[in-house]
């Protein structure tokens, strides 16, 4: 044997049982059947495989927290997670209730596996997987547990396959095993278990703050996705931006909104206009958080460099309510374009406050070996602006009604801050573009859009014939309003790009249009 292939499986040998980290005096195995404990750790591997299949929240949850690497390794310590929030006001062990149901007991798992221990492991060297560049959009998450000389691996409840000490997997595993660089602590306190590392060699904490009284890091939290998805249950199948979307979806020259207003489809390219069609902003949120627009003296106490509080325990959920006092109000100017008249505008203002806007992500955690409050271990908690990311905004911001045969196939969204009283003019330049497809021909001979429809008109399919052109007008702002820009929506721009899973969940990835500090999400529906 070449030296190469031995210290391969020299190498390989010890990655895998020193990930696993169990001992003989917790873990008996029988030659001839498994242990209780085996069998606990078995029953939690079918959980928490449950639990993870299609569930991002989750898995981007365990990924943050083995890249902390408490214990200088890739280990998540149920017992220290098990409570943490995840989403929706569900703990990670409120998740494994829901999938376990009536066919395991989670309370005696716990019991039986005081030092229960999720380890992702980091195969990069074997150019395999590694928890470092998981990508937990991957549903093909296993979850697995030792058995001899084996990886058992289990998938959404059901065994898969196995791999033995020299195989590596490319697709992520979690492998459950005993935590033994932790300790269990004589208690005062009946039933409670206290935890401590085995040695400080092993406690991530002190071993960074070697020459200083207190160490830093970040300790991240599940969010909310902030992409231009929407769920079916907000886009449902009889919608008119879903039927526009499956009638015209094998067609890139075809535009949606011809199916919406006007009833065509792939073999009609004539129809009358549904008058009760109108465009509404569904969703919006903020491309990032800019204090120079965000925070005023009358928002949220100013713009506040930092926040700091101390606790000797960390507490997700208080963490997670954190929030700034006050409102934003956000003014939508919007500008459509005619044919022989003024644009049309319609004013619209809407007040959010800072958490329907933005979501905790991360918070700067401070250990300090001794403090001033007391000679104890505390945490010290610090949010600045960087810990907050955008999150989408239900709006249901109605839009102008449009008729392309007289408006501008471009409609022209000026966001901007409401702040002062005082009123002040400022010259707008509104963008047009207009349809020349149009032809009086009376009613047309089939049932076409709403039955209340009036008007007639022939529309060329896909627009394609337009002008372009621009217009100045005045309009009246408040003085110290911060402009948030323009955005512009076009008539033939795809409503719904794709129909695509998020989570388990069946929805759409929806056409975005930005001014560049505000994102929108615009959705066509009946008035």
């Amino acid at each position: 044997m070449n030296f190469l292939k031995l210290l391969f499986m020299v190498l390989s040998t010890l990655i895998l049982f020193s990930c696993t980290k169990e001992s003989s005096d917790t873990i008996p195995v029988s030659s001839s059947e498994s242990s209780p404990v085996d069998n606990y750790r078995e029953q939690f591997a079918i959980i928490l495989s449950k639990a993870i299949y299609e569930n991002k929240s989750l898995c981007d949850f365990l990924k943050a927290s083995a890249l902390k690497q408490f214990d200088k390794d890739y280990d998540v310590f149920y017992p220290f997670v098990k409570d943490c929030e995840i989403s929706e006001g569900k703990t990670f062990r409120d998740i494994l209730l829901s999938v376990a149901g009536e066919d395991y007991d989670l309370r005696r798992i716990e019991i039986s596996l005081p030092q229960l221990n999720i380890y992702i492991p980091n195969w990069s060297i074997f150019d395999a997987f590694s928890v470092e560049s998981w990508d937990t959009d991957d549903p093909e998450a296993s979850v697995g547990y030792q058995e001899k000389d084996s990886l058992i691996l289990i998938s959404n409840g059901e065994k898969v396959g196995s791999l033995s000490y020299m195989q590596f997997s490319e697709f992520p595993i979690l492998i459950i095993n005993d935590n033994d660089r932790m300790k269990i602590l004589p208690s005062s306190r009946s039933g409670e278990i206290i935890y401590d590392f085995i040695d400080p060699e092993f406690d991530a904490a002190l071993s960074l703050a070697t020459r200083v009284d207190h160490t830093y890091y970040d300790r991240t939290f599940a969010t909310d996705d902030y992409s231009n998805w929407m769920s079916s249950e907000e886009l449902p199948s009889n919608s008119v931006a879903v039927v526009a979307y499956n009638t015209f979806k094998n067609n890139p020259l075809a535009a949606h909104r011809d199916n919406i207003y006007y009833g065509m489809d792939n073999s009609i390219n004539k129809g009358i206009l549904n008058p009760r069609i109108y465009e509404y902003i569904a969703k919006f949120k903020f491309a990032n958080i800019n204090c120079d627009f965000i925070f005023d003296d009358s928002d949220f106490y100013g713009c506040p460099e930092s926040y700091t509080r101390y606790k000797t325990i960390p507490d997700e959920t208080i963490l997670k309510k954190f929030y700034f006092k006050g409102n934003l109000e956000l003014y939508f100017q919007i500008f459509l374009g005619n044919r022989t008249n003024d644009p049309i505008e319609v004013k619209k203002l809407k007040s959010v406050s800072f958490s329907d806007v933005f979501q905790l992500a991360k918070v700067h955690v401070d250990f300090k070996h001794k403090t001033w409050l007391s000679g104890s271990k505390k945490w010290v908690y610090t949010w600045d602006l960087d810990c907050f990311i955008p999150k989408w905004y239900d709006a249901d911001i109605q839009l102008p009604r449009w008729d392309i045969s007289e408006n501008s196939t471009i409609m022209n969204i000026a966001v901007s801050e409401y702040d002062s009283e005082k009123e002040t003019t400022s010259i707008f330049t509104v963008t047009n573009s207009f349809t020349d497809n149009f032809t009086n021909e009376g009613s047309v001979s089939f049932p076409i859009g709403d039955s209340g429809a009036t008007g007639s008109v022939k529309v060329g399919y896909g627009l394609t014939s337009k002008e372009e052109t621009s217009q100045s007008i005045k309009i009246i702002r408040k003085e110290g309003a911060d402009d948030l820009g323009t955005a512009l929506l076009y008539y033939d721009a795809p409503i719904i790009e794709s129909s695509e899973k998020l989570n388990g969940k069946e929805g759409y990835r929806v056409h975005e249009i930005n001014t560049g500090y505000i994102y929108m999400l615009i959705v066509p529906k009946y008035e």
